[in-house]
């Protein structure tokens, strides 16, 4: 039998302490990778998005430092009598006359329009398209805002957005 004394013990624990950071085996580091992309699609309803000052929530709250791409397709129209358009809106049709005020104003009628938390709202169209800050990302219709009532059709909006990390053990691209 091998008697060790206690000063040698406390030595060769201090080396395999120092060996075991140096090799870092058993070291849990903090990740700078982000997470997987994740991609959300939602529909946006003429009708409803933006009627009455309410924007359609997407379900996918931004945060700093991830900026989120938004792509759309569908058609809607802003008056049954008038043929639908896509998420870029009626072309040369602006929204906003004083008497007859917009979500946007200077904008394309029926343009997919989105925020991100209380920010003031953009035109997102067919995209592609950058949202950034901080907070839930929403959609509406750029019409006059007591116009939504013969509104129809709606956008298929898909959202792309790389979450970030924030396990100690999280590993992506």
């Amino acid at each position: 039998m091998v008697t060790v004394s206690r000063t040698a013990r406390i030595r060769l624990g201090s080396v395999l302490a120092a060996a075991t950071v140096a090799t870092g085996v058993g070291l849990a580091l903090p990740a700078t990778a982000n997470a997987a992309p994740v991609t959300k699609t939602i529909t946006v309803d003429a009708k409803t998005a933006g009627s009455n000052g309410v924007f359609a929530d997407s379900g996918v709250v931004a945060v700093a430092g991830a900026p989120i791409t938004v792509s759309a397709t569908g058609t809607a129209t802003y008056d049954p009598t008038i043929t639908p358009v896509g998420p870029n809106g009626r072309t040369g049709v602006v929204c906003g006359s004083p008497s007859s005020p917009c979500v946007i104003g200077g904008q394309n009628y029926v343009a997919l329009i989105g925020k991100v938390g209380t920010a003031t709202p953009v035109l997102v169209g067919a995209g592609p398209t950058i949202l950034s800050g901080t907070g839930p990302v929403t959609f509406a219709i750029n019409d006059n805002i007591n116009g939504y009532f013969n509104n129809s059709g709606s956008f298929t909006v898909t959202l792309t957005y790389t979450p970030p990390c924030t396990g100690i053990f999280c590993f992506g691209s």
